[in-house]
Parts: C-alpha cells; structure tokens; sequence
C-alpha cells in the first residue's frame, strides 16, 4: 500500500508524463456538476484531474435501475429484519456499466477515471482504470446504518462486487489510510496499486500572514466561546455530544454558542444554540453563509459514531479553526493532533472534551499556534491542488495496458 505524498508546493502543473495518458474518462454515479452531492466531492474530484494537466470528458449522474426480483428481496428483506441493498446488486451495476459503455463510444480517452468503486465493476473496458473512494463495502459494513443488518445474500453480493471492481482497477486511491488498508486486507488487493490521496476542502480560500493574524485575533477578542457543528445527520456525527459539550462550557462560566448547520436537533433547546438550516453550496448564498461560519467559530466538532473521511474537517482547517473529531474511520487521516484539532476515543465523556477546549481558551497563545498549525495543514496537504499532484504521480505509473510501470 502507498501512502502518496500529496504535499504539493504551489506552482503550475507540467504536461502529462511519458505514459502518454493526457485523455480521461470521468465516471460517476452522481451529477458531477452538483455542489451538493456527496458535499460536492465528485464535482471536485472532476475538476482536481483537470487541473492536473488532463482533459476530462465526464459520464455522470447514471440513472440507478432495480429489477422487480430485487425489489421483492428488499421486501422480504424487511419483513424478516434484515436490509438488502438494491443499489449492489449485478442487475444494477450491470446498467450503470451500459450507461457508461453506451455513452464514452463516441469519447476519445487513455484511461478511465471512477468516483468510487461501483460504476467500474461490472464495466467492460480495456483501458487503464483508476479509482478513488473513501471506503470499501466491507470498511462500511455495520460501520454505517445504512449497511447494517444485511441479509446474507445482499452482504455476499456486496463483497463479490466490491472485489470485482478493486482487481478491475489499475490504482485504487482512498481518501484514508483506514480505508486504503481495508482493500489490502479484507480484499486481498496487491498493496503496490492501492494509494493514499486525501480529499480536499471543497471550499477555495487563501489568506496573506497579515489576513490570518487578524483572523486569529478577532477570535481571540470575541466575548463568547463559539462552536460549530455541520452535519446532516445528528446523532451518527455527534451531535448529542456536541450539545453536552456547550452546555458544560456555559456550566464552568465561559460564555458560548453553539452554531448547528445541515440539521435541526430533535427536542427543545438551549437559547445558547444557533440554527442555520442547509447550507447550499450552489448558492452565492449558501456558499457566502458557511464561509463566515467557518470564520467567525472557534472550534469545529463533530465527533462522529461512524466517518469515512469529513470533509469538512478539511473545510476548517482552510479557515484556520481547529476541529474536534473521534478515532473512528478516515477521521485521523483527516485530523492530525497538535497540528490541525484534537481527536479522542468514541465514547470520551462530554466533560474531558470540554476540558480540552477550555484549557486551550485559557491559553490564547496555544491556541493560536493550533490556528496557524490548522491552515498550514490545509495548504499543505488538505487541498483539491495536492491532490492533483498526487494523482498526476499515479497516473504516470500506469501503462496503456493498465499495468503499473
């Protein structure tokens, strides 16, 4: 397995290298030109190949068929406790690979570029492959709610078909080392052709020393401790323990506030609790709404049950705010101790948390090293550029054939 080095100084990207690949065939399930879907990822995973030097044709937004006999499993499925999953079946992935088939006949391209692992699975191509996920079926299963309690049968389909598509691809790139070490162990899949490239903030923002000193300061000069939660799902990212968290904070007399964005908690609550509703990143709007979120917190925390990555850790560290996470999934690939948040075990109590924050309030000058330490991190290695620079090096590893050099 590869861990890429994806630290990327910033200068222009070079001509594609001598493997001759300069065309790629972008493939995904989702509208790449949706900022909302997958918090925008494939539309930033479009674009990072070619700001990479390559020219992209894209096959995206596949319309998702189910035959009535999986409809009918499903149904059973549901009636015996269990779930079985429509969307990984062989009827499935078989039309996503039509699609895909269909309409690149008429495209010139070296080298097939998959988001994610499922719409090369059962695709009939000779060119190279590459893929680039943020986790494999097996890492997800039981992991997520969404793919716990599987029947016996939809289970097995999700591990042959996850299978097929990891030994189909010439490079395999995951956004964690959690993941990327899943394919090597639970799949079998040669280490040699599995990389390490970490997602990007999906946000595009570049601050001067002067702007980040002044940015540090205004935070430390505000009268009120502010936390920021952004997530869709309450209670998987944490959100209970963020809630406990601020109230411990107002508890032990610091004044706080507590930003909640993408979800309206269940129940009532505390005046100290802010609601912003979903941000669109489609939007000026929406875009302008989460960039003054991001400026004006102190912390972000989102503790997660169960991540992949969080790309809004990255998001964070682009505005300089420290962000809390748990040791759970890709969270440590994207949050690094010391240098861009705090993680802590699942299942640390509110109050240690708490503690830890309070003992950096109380320290203005670790705090904003912590600061300074996040935004060097988002240069560094959390942009869609590094990213680019990774990839590029990937690529010129691979032969027409699809075989690494």
């Amino acid at each position: 397995m590869t861990a890429s080095d994806v630290t990327a100084p910033a200068r222009p990207v070079p001509d594609p290298g001598p493997s001759g690949m300069q065309r790629a065939l972008y493939v995904s399930i989702q509208d790449s030109s949706d900022k909302r879907s997958w918090s925008g990822t494939s539309f930033r995973m479009r674009e990072c190949l070619k700001e990479a030097g390559y020219t992209v044709e894209c096959v995206d937004a596949l319309t998702t068929f189910t035959s009535p006999a999986t409809r009918a499993k499903a149904m059973w499925s549901r009636m015996v406790g269990k779930k079985y999953v429509r969307d990984r079946t062989p009827f499935t992935l078989r039309r996503y690979a039509r699609q895909i088939e269909r309409r690149a006949a008429s495209l010139q391209y070296d080298f097939v570029f998959s988001s994610g692992s499922m719409p090369i699975a059962l695709l009939r191509e000779r060119k190279p492959i590459v893929c680039w996920g943020d986790a494999t079926f097996g890492a997800l299963l039981n992991f997520y709610e969404g793919l716990s309690g599987l029947s016996r049968e939809s289970e097995a389909l999700g591990h042959r078909l996850e299978a097929l598509a990891l030994r189909r691809a010439a490079a395999v790139i995951y956004a964690s080392e959690w993941a990327a070490q899943s394919a090597v162990t639970l799949y079998g899949i040669d280490p040699a052709k599995v990389h390490v490239v970490p997602f990007g903030a999906n946000v595009d923002v570049q601050w001067s020393d002067a702007e980040l000193e002044g940015l540090i300061a205004q935070r430390l000069a505000a009268g009120a401790v502010k936390l920021l939660f952004i997530g869709v799902e309450w209670d998987r990212k944490g959100g209970p323990v963020v809630l406990e968290v601020a109230r411990l904070l107002q508890e032990a007399g610091v004044p706080c506030e507590l930003h909640v964005a993408g979800v309206t908690p269940p129940g009532p609550l505390p005046a100290f609790v802010r609601l912003h509703g979903f941000l669109n990143k489609n939007t000026p709007e929406g875009i302008e709404r989460l960039s003054t979120l991001l400026r004006e917190s102190h912390f972000f925390l989102m503790p997660s049950q169960a991540e992949c990555f969080g790309i809004v850790f990255a998001e964070a560290s682009a505005y300089a705010l420290p962000s809390v996470g748990t040791r759970v999934g890709g969270i440590p690939s994207a949050v690094t101790p010391g240098v861009n948040g705090l993680l802590f075990d699942p299942g640390t109590p509110p109050a240690e948390i708490a503690q830890a924050l309070l003992d950096l309030w109380h320290h203005p000058a670790a705090y904003a090293a912590l600061c300074r330490s996040a935004y060097q991190e988002y240069t560094r290695r959390l942009n869609w550029h590094a990213a680019g620079q990774a990839l590029r090096r990937i690529i010129e590893g691979l032969t027409p054939s699809g075989q690494g050099v």
